[in-house]
Protein backbone atom coordinates (compact mmCIF):
# COMPACT_ATOMS: atom_id res chain seq x y z
CA UNK A 1 0.00 0.00 0.00
CA UNK A 2 1.34 3.41 -0.95
CA UNK A 3 1.97 5.97 1.78
CA UNK A 4 -0.57 8.79 1.75
CA UNK A 5 1.02 12.03 3.03
CA UNK A 6 -0.79 13.73 5.89
CA UNK A 7 -0.30 17.33 6.98
CA UNK A 8 0.51 18.11 10.58
CA UNK A 9 -2.86 19.77 11.13
CA UNK A 10 -4.72 16.72 9.75
CA UNK A 11 -2.56 14.45 11.85
CA UNK A 12 -3.12 16.48 15.03
CA UNK A 13 -6.86 16.67 14.39
CA UNK A 14 -7.16 12.88 14.00
CA UNK A 15 -4.94 12.33 17.00
CA UNK A 16 -7.03 14.69 19.11
CA UNK A 17 -10.22 12.82 18.18
CA UNK A 18 -8.57 9.57 19.21
CA UNK A 19 -7.27 10.96 22.51
CA UNK A 20 -10.62 12.53 23.30
CA UNK A 21 -12.52 9.30 22.61
CA UNK A 22 -10.06 7.29 24.67
CA UNK A 23 -10.41 9.68 27.63
CA UNK A 24 -14.21 9.54 27.56
CA UNK A 25 -14.23 5.74 27.29
CA UNK A 26 -11.60 5.39 30.00
CA UNK A 27 -13.73 7.48 32.39
CA UNK A 28 -16.89 5.60 31.42
CA UNK A 29 -15.36 2.19 32.17
CA UNK A 30 -13.78 3.42 35.37
CA UNK A 31 -17.19 4.46 36.68
CA UNK A 32 -18.90 1.29 35.40
CA UNK A 33 -16.27 -0.88 37.09
CA UNK A 34 -16.68 0.97 40.39
CA UNK A 35 -20.46 0.65 40.23
CA UNK A 36 -20.29 -3.08 39.42
CA UNK A 37 -17.76 -3.60 42.22
CA UNK A 38 -20.22 -2.13 44.72
CA UNK A 39 -23.10 -4.20 43.30
CA UNK A 40 -20.95 -7.32 43.49
CA UNK A 41 -20.14 -6.67 47.17
CA UNK A 42 -23.76 -5.78 47.95
CA UNK A 43 -25.08 -9.01 46.41
CA UNK A 44 -22.45 -11.19 48.10
CA UNK A 45 -23.06 -9.61 51.50
CA UNK A 46 -26.81 -9.97 50.99
CA UNK A 47 -26.45 -13.68 50.23
CA UNK A 48 -24.22 -14.14 53.27
CA UNK A 49 -26.71 -12.37 55.55
CA UNK A 50 -29.62 -14.42 54.20
CA UNK A 51 -27.60 -17.61 54.68
CA UNK A 52 -26.91 -16.73 58.32
CA UNK A 53 -30.60 -15.94 58.87
CA UNK A 54 -31.54 -19.26 57.23
CA UNK A 55 -29.17 -21.06 59.60
CA UNK A 56 -30.54 -19.20 62.62
CA UNK A 57 -34.12 -19.85 61.51
CA UNK A 58 -33.53 -23.57 62.06
CA UNK A 59 -33.60 -22.87 65.80
CA UNK A 60 -36.98 -21.14 65.71
CA UNK A 61 -39.96 -22.86 67.40
CA UNK A 62 -41.95 -25.29 65.29
CA UNK A 63 -44.84 -22.80 65.01
CA UNK A 64 -42.55 -20.49 62.99
CA UNK A 65 -41.52 -23.17 60.49
CA UNK A 66 -42.99 -21.02 57.69
CA UNK A 67 -40.41 -18.31 58.54
CA UNK A 68 -37.57 -20.84 58.35
CA UNK A 69 -38.78 -21.98 54.94
CA UNK A 70 -39.20 -18.38 53.74
CA UNK A 71 -35.70 -17.33 54.81
CA UNK A 72 -34.14 -20.50 53.35
CA UNK A 73 -36.00 -19.93 50.08
CA UNK A 74 -34.86 -16.29 49.93
CA UNK A 75 -31.25 -17.39 50.57
CA UNK A 76 -31.50 -20.02 47.84
CA UNK A 77 -32.98 -17.54 45.34
CA UNK A 78 -30.27 -15.00 46.20
CA UNK A 79 -27.58 -17.65 45.72
CA UNK A 80 -29.02 -18.58 42.33
CA UNK A 81 -29.16 -14.93 41.30
CA UNK A 82 -25.56 -14.48 42.44
CA UNK A 83 -24.51 -17.40 40.24
CA UNK A 84 -26.66 -16.48 37.24
CA UNK A 85 -26.11 -12.70 37.12
CA UNK A 86 -22.37 -12.36 36.46
CA UNK A 87 -21.73 -9.16 38.42
CA UNK A 88 -18.19 -10.27 39.31
CA UNK A 89 -17.44 -10.95 35.65
CA UNK A 90 -18.73 -7.47 34.76
CA UNK A 91 -16.30 -5.97 37.28
CA UNK A 92 -13.45 -7.77 35.53
CA UNK A 93 -14.74 -6.93 32.05
CA UNK A 94 -15.12 -3.21 32.76
CA UNK A 95 -11.72 -3.22 34.45
CA UNK A 96 -10.13 -4.75 31.36
CA UNK A 97 -11.85 -2.23 29.09
CA UNK A 98 -10.61 0.59 31.36
CA UNK A 99 -7.05 -0.72 31.09
CA UNK A 100 -7.33 -1.15 27.32
CA UNK A 101 -8.60 2.40 26.82
CA UNK A 102 -5.85 3.60 29.19
CA UNK A 103 -3.27 1.93 26.94
CA UNK A 104 -4.70 3.62 23.85
CA UNK A 105 -4.77 6.96 25.68
CA UNK A 106 -1.18 6.60 26.88
CA UNK A 107 0.09 5.78 23.39
CA UNK A 108 -1.96 8.57 21.80
CA UNK A 109 -0.65 11.12 24.30
CA UNK A 110 2.93 10.02 23.59
CA UNK A 111 2.22 10.50 19.90
CA UNK A 112 0.76 13.95 20.65
CA UNK A 113 4.01 14.94 22.35
CA UNK A 114 5.92 13.95 19.21
CA UNK A 115 3.40 15.82 17.05
CA UNK A 116 4.05 19.11 18.86
CA UNK A 117 7.38 19.35 17.03
CA UNK A 118 5.64 19.36 13.66
CA UNK A 119 5.07 22.47 11.57
CA UNK A 120 1.38 23.03 10.78
CA UNK A 121 1.56 22.62 6.98
CA UNK A 122 4.40 20.09 6.88
CA UNK A 123 3.85 16.49 5.91
CA UNK A 124 4.02 14.05 8.78
CA UNK A 125 6.65 11.33 8.75
CA UNK A 126 5.40 7.95 7.60
CA UNK A 127 6.21 6.12 10.86
CA UNK A 128 4.06 8.59 12.85
CA UNK A 129 1.12 8.13 10.50
CA UNK A 130 1.52 4.34 10.73
CA UNK A 131 1.46 4.56 14.54
CA UNK A 132 -1.69 6.67 14.38
CA UNK A 133 -3.26 4.07 12.09
CA UNK A 134 -2.38 1.33 14.61
CA UNK A 135 -4.00 3.31 17.41
CA UNK A 136 -7.11 3.95 15.34
CA UNK A 137 -7.25 0.21 14.64
CA UNK A 138 -7.07 -0.49 18.40
CA UNK A 139 -9.82 2.08 18.91
CA UNK A 140 -12.06 0.33 16.36
CA UNK A 141 -11.34 -3.03 17.94
CA UNK A 142 -12.30 -1.75 21.40
CA UNK A 143 -15.44 -0.14 19.99
CA UNK A 144 -16.45 -3.49 18.52
CA UNK A 145 -16.06 -5.15 21.94
CA UNK A 146 -18.30 -2.61 23.66
CA UNK A 147 -21.80 -3.52 24.81
CA UNK A 148 -24.49 -0.90 24.23
CA UNK A 149 -23.58 2.06 26.45
CA UNK A 150 -25.55 3.71 29.18
CA UNK A 151 -26.13 6.96 27.25
CA UNK A 152 -26.74 9.07 30.33
CA UNK A 153 -23.47 7.95 31.93
CA UNK A 154 -21.58 8.32 28.65
CA UNK A 155 -22.75 11.93 28.22
CA UNK A 156 -21.86 12.66 31.84
CA UNK A 157 -18.35 11.27 31.29
CA UNK A 158 -18.02 13.27 28.09
CA UNK A 159 -19.06 16.42 29.96
CA UNK A 160 -16.55 15.68 32.75
CA UNK A 161 -13.73 15.29 30.21
CA UNK A 162 -14.81 18.44 28.34
CA UNK A 163 -14.76 20.50 31.54
CA UNK A 164 -11.40 19.07 32.56
CA UNK A 165 -9.85 19.81 29.17
CA UNK A 166 -11.55 23.10 28.19
CA UNK A 167 -12.82 24.75 31.35
CA UNK A 168 -15.82 24.99 33.62
CA UNK A 169 -19.19 25.02 31.88
CA UNK A 170 -17.98 23.41 28.63
CA UNK A 171 -19.84 20.10 28.75
CA UNK A 172 -21.02 19.45 25.17
CA UNK A 173 -18.90 18.10 22.34
CA UNK A 174 -19.73 21.10 20.16
CA UNK A 175 -18.51 23.59 22.79
CA UNK A 176 -15.41 21.49 23.39
CA UNK A 177 -14.53 21.47 19.69
CA UNK A 178 -14.99 25.25 19.52
CA UNK A 179 -12.58 25.61 22.44
CA UNK A 180 -10.16 23.13 20.85
CA UNK A 181 -10.04 24.95 17.51
CA UNK A 182 -9.62 28.31 19.27
CA UNK A 183 -6.65 26.86 21.15
CA UNK A 184 -5.21 25.47 17.90
CA UNK A 185 -5.55 28.87 16.19
CA UNK A 186 -3.78 30.57 19.10
CA UNK A 187 -0.97 27.99 19.04
CA UNK A 188 -0.55 28.28 15.24
CA UNK A 189 -0.52 32.08 15.30
CA UNK A 190 2.42 32.14 17.75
Amino acid sequence: MEYQAMTASEFCSELHKLTYTAEVNQRYHQIKQARMWWWDKFVKIGVAILTVFALLAVFLPHELKWLEIGVATAAAVAAVVLNVVPVGEWVTEFGEMFRSWSDVLRDAELLELKARKLKNKADVEEHLVERLEELVSQHCQLDAMEPAPNDELLFRCQGDINERMYGKGIRTYEKAMEAYWQAVEVRVSR
